[in-house]
């Protein structure tokens, strides 16, 4: 059709614009407002936000999003499109993660043979065997399941250990101010014991080696305030049903601490041990697995409310 009739492909919003010549109605605009479901990558691709942005560019106007929600954060639309001031989503169960670790240096053994080998320390700045990697798999499988995940692989205990939460603490201010739609903190370790033995915690599901789970909630037992330390229980409470579900041995019972752990930011904040410094790198992915899915869940379940 487009050779035989001599047409002419442009873009869409684009015509529909000049067709209500839009051009000269935001010249008098203070602000201008636009909105669509999905706030996604098909977004950016000439859609109608797409088009709105690119003329509030031109003309120097500050652009509002209202969409029911969003897979693009604030600073990313940004970047694109400077125009852009707000992004307000009418889906208010959105439950966005961003994932800190507070020790990113605590590792895992590569092989199981390497379960008594002194010479192999439980910590390592090798990226495919600590924390780190846990982390990044935990927030691959959100995304897998449409939940939008943010993980941060700075190392807080650089370059020691004191002061790592004061460090991380900077760090999860400076993500929320970035996308205040962040509304839950998943604060990845894992356990051990001492330098000499290594700690394996692990259970079999499906035929294959699990590290077991332990979720901590801080609370302000050392003074500091956190006054609403109990949502966040209820949020791992969730999360416990639900890989309880999975199998009733993978995760342990709820830790209940007197420290804060940072967990005063959002009414959904997590200290998640997935296994022991004794636990291969395999079995922790798995379980990373697990969580992800069990998130992905609630996260489901919560924007049907």
């Amino acid at each position: 059709l487009y050779a035989f009739t001599n047409a002419k492909i442009t873009s869409g919003i684009d015509t529909l614009l000049d067709l209500m010549k839009f051009d000269e109605i935001i010249k008098d605009a203070d602000i201008v407002i636009s909105g669509e479901g999905k706030l996604d990558k098909q977004t950016l691709d000439g859609k109608v936000i797409d088009g709105i942005a690119k003329r509030c560019i031109k003309y120097h106007k500050p652009l509002s999003l209202v969409v029911g929600i969003s897979e693009i954060t604030i600073k990313d639309m940004k970047d694109r499109y400077p125009c852009v001031s707000h992004i307000y989503e009418t889906n208010k169960e959105h439950l966005p993660f961003i994932d800190i670790k507070d020790n990113a240096k605590e590792s895992y053994i590569k092989n199981i043979s390497d379960l008594r080998n002194t010479s192999v320390l439980p910590r390592s700045k090798n990226e495919n065997i600590n924390v780190v990697r846990v982390g990044q798999e935990l927030c691959d499988n959100l995304n897998k399941f449409s939940v939008p995940c943010v993980h941060s692989k700075k190392y807080h205990n650089i370059p020691n250990d004191k002061g790592a939460y004061a460090r991380s603490l900077n760090t999860v201010r400076e993500y929320i101010g970035r996308d205040p739609n962040i509304v839950a903190t998943l604060d990845i370790h894992r356990d051990g014991i001492s330098n000499s033995k290594k700690l394996r915690v692990v259970e079999k599901v499906k035929d294959k080696d699990v590290a077991k789970i332990m979720i901590v909630i801080g609370t302000d037992g050392t003074g500091l305030s956190h006054r609403e330390w109990r949502e966040n229980l209820k949020f791992a409470l969730k999360l416990q049903e639900k890989l309880i579900q999975y199998n009733p041995n993978i995760v342990k019972p709820v830790l209940i601490s007197k420290n804060r752990y940072n967990q005063h930011l959002t009414n959904c904040s997590l200290l998640i041990e997935i296994g022991g410094d004794g636990n291969t790198i395999d079995e922790s992915l798995e379980s990373a697995r697990y969580i992800a899915r069990a998130l992905s869940e609630i996260y489901q379940e919560n924007k049907k409310v």
